[in-house]
């Protein structure tokens, strides 16, 4: 069957623009929604984010403010670990003080009182007052000769160096003063 187009030319033309213009219209209002989505949804991931920078920064202060109260405790702790780690370093460079004074108070002679005490390092030096210079020479000999065993498995050891009597003098009681001086051998007490 053949076609007969009963409309005239204009009117097609009307139809055909209405149609065009129907599409336009849809599509830029879909393109206008579309747009106004993404901006929505911008906003809100923006919105999102502030509130998570605003709640980060809320827990830092949070913290620390915390933390505040942990420094005077973390110093506390630093205090003592400096003070354990000196008291060790002492300990372990100095004499131990109830193992050597038995070993000397062992090694002096009767009629010997020390009067001064000092120490440094290895090298003990002491004022002493004795009955005669016959205390003074005992002193130096039984120091010297004098040897220190830890237990029955090891062997005698000397434990006193470098005796060494500076002066001597008498005082008004007769009795003889003199300043001597001792090295403490390394590794013999402890």
């Amino acid at each position: 069957m053949a076609k007969i187009n009963l409309m005239p030319d204009v009117k097609q033309e009307r139809i055909k623009t209405k149609r065009r213009n129907f599409f336009v219209t849809i599509t830029a209002i879909v393109i206008l929604a579309a747009t106004i989505l993404a901006l929505i949804v911008m906003q809100g991931y923006k919105w999102a984010l502030d509130y998570n920078l605003a709640r980060t920064k809320e827990d830092i202060s949070r913290t620390n403010d915390e933390l505040k109260n942990y420094a005077d405790i973390e110093q506390t702790v630093t205090n003592i670990e400096q003070g354990l780690q000196a008291i060790n370093q002492v300990s372990s460079s100095e004499p131990r003080w109830s193992l050597f004074l038995p070993q000397l108070e062992k090694v002096t002679p009767n009629d010997v009182q020390y009067t001064q005490f000092s120490q440094e390092g290895n090298t003990f030096k002491a004022s002493a007052v004795g009955k005669s210079v016959v205390s003074i020479a005992r002193t130096i000999k039984a120091l010297e000769n004098y040897t220190y065993q830890k237990d029955k498995s090891s062997q005698r050891q000397k434990l006193f160096n470098n005796v060494v009597v500076t002066g001597y003098s008498k005082d008004e009681n007769g009795n003889v003063k003199f300043d001597i001086s001792f090295d403490l051998k390394q590794g013999v007490l402890w």
